[in-house]
């Protein structure tokens, strides 16, 4: 009743009873996130000046359809989906990005050999950044 009416507190009093009810806040990672901040800023830049230069050898950029966080694996015990060298098919699983507690895979659409891996496990990524290139 309280999550549904979004009420952060309840008191029910009679005469010879009372009750109060109170939710804890909900913990934000915003730390976490604001410490990367500074990370996400960079990358973006290192990238999009790394893609400049490949672009002129005809490579296709895998670009974040979303902002999260990218996983290059299912788990962190778990051999990575791709590496620099593996070639990979069209609707083959490439990484994972983490968008508000779902993970979302992000698969292939072109067919080709990874060339480079521009961003690390467990980096915060945003929408369009370029992730891998493909051959």
């Amino acid at each position: 009743m309280m999550t549904e009416n979004h009420w952060q507190s309840v008191k029910i009093s009679t005469e010879d009873f009372q009750l109060r009810l109170a939710r804890k806040p909900k913990i934000k990672k915003e730390i976490k996130f604001e410490k990367n901040t500074e990370t996400l800023k960079e990358s973006s830049k290192e990238s999009s000046k790394e893609s400049s230069k490949e672009s002129s050898k005809q490579l296709i950029e895998v670009k974040a359809p979303m902002t999260g966080t990218y996983y290059a694996a299912a788990s962190p015990s778990a051999p990575p989906f791709v590496q620099v060298g593996s070639y990979v098919k069209v609707g083959q699983t490439l990484c994972i990005i983490e968008a508000m507690k779902l993970m979302n895979t992000i698969e292939s659409e072109h067919e080709g050999q990874i060339v480079e891996i521009l961003v690390s496990n467990a980096q915060m990524v945003r929408a369009g950044q370029v992730l891998m290139l493909i051959s």
